[in-house]
């Protein structure tokens, strides 16, 4: 045993035939291999079977199991015990057994994890064999067996080894060609994810055969461009090729079913598809061919709204002749559809409550400024208005936004200011969902407010939605809600505030907007439900100095850093281009 321990042989020259000189204790390997996958097979590790894995709540009794000594050996030291010069030999008994284990047990071999292990090496000797394709399985397995990511409100990077992101996360944005997928895709959550490319689950968002063409120039051209030291230059220089800017998708909107898409691209062209049936539906050229900064499906899925870069907005309708509806000051903006797919509301960035936009569909298709309040407000919020801040009361009688120092309402009839409240705490403000709140909540008092106007008969959003005309009044009277802590809540590591906040909104896809090198929780109905890879993140609103990021998500700052992708009414398909050259479209219609 002292032999064993020290690896130094005890005897004289007649005793060197039982000399151990094993000092790496390689004798063990195969035996340990055959006992770890012996253990997998009769299940001693007690993982969940029943698909999906990625649903935490099935791994509860996993965690909570302590294994015994010899079990937690076998798993933390196995690969210390193989002999890399015989393990990845061809025809020996302990590649043999490593087979078996990569092709069987190698999950397992995952969800046992410790989480110190993430960024440590490979035993000596497994360097020499990092072309074999054995060794670049267990390399892959090693970097997916834990998840990185920002927390939501310091942006801290955390490290999670826990399995379900694994089948949840990690699996669905791993490509079909992977070593890994091949033999585990099988154990993905059936979390769709639609892309150009197919590059993942193998769902395609459809294009023509002309953007296809633009996209191939374009992929050929960009990853020859020079980095530059200011990510702006590279974003002018993108833009100043025409082939490498009409290969790029600059906005994309989703229907509110989460089954159309509308891209639109650097030439100007927007093309609708059907995601769900695999075909184009419409491809309209804008004119002039400026490029899109936002669209948004109206009234219907073969009928959007897109304004380009110049400012110039349009409606494009399926065989009809687009309505240039006019020109709104050119700035970084942002919008929201309402429920009926009747307006939109326009947020610029730069003085946000003195020149929001309101563009009417139905009818005569029109544009109209929003009264501003009054002039004695002060300096304006350090935010502005988001998809997460900014909505329509459920009939689209009367607007609601916010930002960290004011929030207001307006009518859609009238364009008339309705209300003015003082927001003391954004962390906790929230749009009324038009749903009761099962969370604590106040309701705020407004500093100014005047009667509400009556609807005009017959007015846009009196046609489609009369019964909806009990809802708008009861939210007008409520437009806001100030979430409230309950003495649970409140206690240290209880619930935290993105928690609150997102069992509150509901089926609304949440996020973190701050950025940085690691991937974000996004927030579902009060739970994380998924890891955002972090290259499909928003980008920040660039200033007016430069081009700037002229494709992509973009958020404008918020102190709760929490933004709303777009998403189908339902929450369950979220559209997110980060900072890439085109989108995705995540169903998780089946998980959530």
């Amino acid at each position: 045993m002292k032999e064993f321990i020290t690896g130094d042989p005890i005897g004289n020259e007649n005793d060197k035939v039982f000399f151990i000189r094993d000092v790496n204790k390689y004798f063990i390997g195969l035996p340990l291999l055959r006992f770890f996958n012996n253990s997998c097979e009769q299940g001693v590790f007690g993982e969940p079977s029943i698909l999906p894995l990625g649903d935490k709540r099935k791994w509860s009794d996993f965690l909570k199991r302590e294994h015994p000594h010899h079990l937690r050996y076998a798993r933390e030291h196995l690969l210390e015990h193989l002999d890399p010069s015989q393990l990845f030999a061809q025809k020996s008994n302990l590649q043999n057994e490593f087979n078996t284990f990569l092709t069987r047990n190698l999950v397992t071999f995952m969800h046992l994890a410790p989480l110190y292990e993430q960024n440590q090496r490979f035993p000596d000797g497994f360097d020499k064999f990092t072309n074999n394709d054995s060794f670049k399985l267990l390399r892959e397995a090693r970097e997916k067996q834990s998840v990185e990511y920002s927390l939501w409100e310091s942006g801290v990077y955390a490290t999670s080894s826990t399995p379900w992101h694994l089948h949840r996360s990690t699996l669905p944005f791993t490509p079909p060609s992977s070593p890994l997928y091949k033999l585990y895709g099988h154990l993905s959550d059936p979390v769709r994810i639609f892309t150009i490319s197919g590059e993942f689950s193998g769902y395609g968002i459809p294009l023509s055969e002309d953007l296809l063409h633009a996209r191939m120039v374009m992929e050929a051209k960009l990853p020859n461009f020079p980095k530059k030291a200011d990510s702006r230059d590279e974003y002018d220089a993108q833009f100043n090729d025409p082939d490498v800017r009409n290969g790029i998708v600059t906005c994309a909107a989703l229907s509110l079913d989460g089954h159309h898409i509308a891209l639109g691209f650097g030439s100007g062209v927007i093309e609708l598809a059907d995601i769900d049936h695999q075909c184009t539906i419409s491809r309209f050229q804008l004119n002039p061919p400026n490029h899109p900064v936002w669209i948004e499906f109206v009234h219907g899925t073969h009928r959007v709204a897109a304004e380009d870069n110049e400012g110039n907005v349009t409606i494009l309708t399926h065989n009809m002749t687009p309505v240039n509806l006019g020109a709104l000051p050119n700035s970084p903006a942002a919008t929201r559809v309402s429920d009926n797919g009747l307006f939109i509301i326009r947020v610029p960035r730069d003085s946000w409550y003195n020149n929001m936009a309101l563009v009417s569909i139905l009818g005569d298709p029109h544009m109209q400024l929003l009264a501003s309040p009054s002039s004695n407000l002060g300096n304006f919020g350090f935010g502005v208005p988001h998809r997460r801040t900014l909505g329509f009361s459920p009939g689209a009688r009367y607007i609601g936004a916010f930002d960290d120092l004011r929030a207001f309402t307006w009518s859609t009839d009238s364009g008339e200011l309705i209300a003015h409240y003082r927001v003391t705490d954004l962390k906790f403000w929230i749009m009324n969902p038009a749903f009761p709140l099962a969370c604590p909540h106040r309701i705020p008092d407004p500093v100014f407010t005047r009667p509400t106007l009556p609807l005009t008969e017959g007015g846009a959003a009196d046609i489609h939605h009369s019964e909806t005309r009990n809802l708008d009044e009861s939210w007008i009277k409520c437009p806001f809600y100030v979430l409230l802590q309950s003495e649970e809540d409140t206690k240290e590591g209880n619930v935290q505030e993105e928690e609150i906040y997102s069992s509150a909104a509901g089926r609304v896809p949440l996020l973190g907007s701050h950025g940085g090198r690691r991937g974000q929780p996004m927030f579902f109905n009060g739970g994380v439900e998924f890891i955002i890879p972090e290259e499909y993140l928003p980008g920040g609103i660039s200033g007016a100095k430069s081009l700037g990021a002229w494709y992509g998500d973009q958020a404008p700052f918020d102190s709760t850093r929490l933004y709303s992708p777009r998403s189908s009414k339902d929450g369950t398909r979220i559209l997110l281009q980060g900072r890439q050259t085109a989108p995705i479209v995540v169903d998780l219609s089946q998980v959530v």
